[in-house]
């Protein structure tokens, strides 16, 4: 069983892999609330327990960006989208919001997402670092899907799918060079 889908069903909480954690937090200069974290595996000084409960509350980030690695379960993604928006676009209470969720293009959340912010996907899948004080017997945190980066910005940002960053660095990969292709001929 994938460590991801174990943290979900055991209410382990996955922590986003310190490396990528980093990258975005220089890239956005700064997060200001973990939104979805415990003390066991906050990456920021400040941050939200599932008793703060990120949706309900005001985020108030003082003109700096979020970050957010939800539970994939239920309607959580959607959710934290609206609310994005919401703390961001309406009440301004965050510079923007990066979002580490599930890339699930069947979803209407997701189609949300690309229309209304920067979505970056992963060339690969993320192995999510697990917190201290819990042991697993393999490498069981593999991502058994696909994820997306989608941040939420004030309104006249650009949207829609941005590109590929790298799932061991979060960096943005360069485009991969374009290569014509011509069809075999029928026979």
């Amino acid at each position: 069983m994938q460590y991801a889908a174990r943290a979900e069903r055991e209410n382990i909480p996955c922590q986003t892999p310190r490396v990528l954690f980093d990258a975005w937090d220089r890239e956005a200069d700064g997060f200001a609330i973990d939104l979805f974290a415990s003390a066991n595996n906050a990456l920021c000084k400040r941050f939200f327990t599932a008793e703060d409960d990120a949706i309900t509350s005001q985020w108030k980030a003082k003109g700096k960006a979020v970050f957010a690695n939800p539970t994939y379960g239920g309607n959580m993604q959607a959710e934290v989208i609206d609310k994005a928006l919401t703390e961001v676009r309406v009440a301004e209470r965050g510079r923007e919001a990066w979002l580490l969720l599930q890339a699930n293009t069947s979803s209407s959340w997701f189609r949300k997402a690309v229309e209304t912010s920067q979505v970056w996907l992963f060339a690969g899948r993320i192995n999510f670092d697990v917190p201290p004080g819990h042991q697993i017997k393999s490498k069981q945190s593999s991502s058994t899907f696909a994820n997306a980066l989608v941040v939420v910005r004030q309104v006249g940002s650009p949207t829609g799918i941005m590109g590929f960053r790298s799932p061991r660095t979060g960096l943005v990969l360069p485009p991969l060079e374009h290569v014509e292709y011509s069809p075999p001929p029928c026979v």
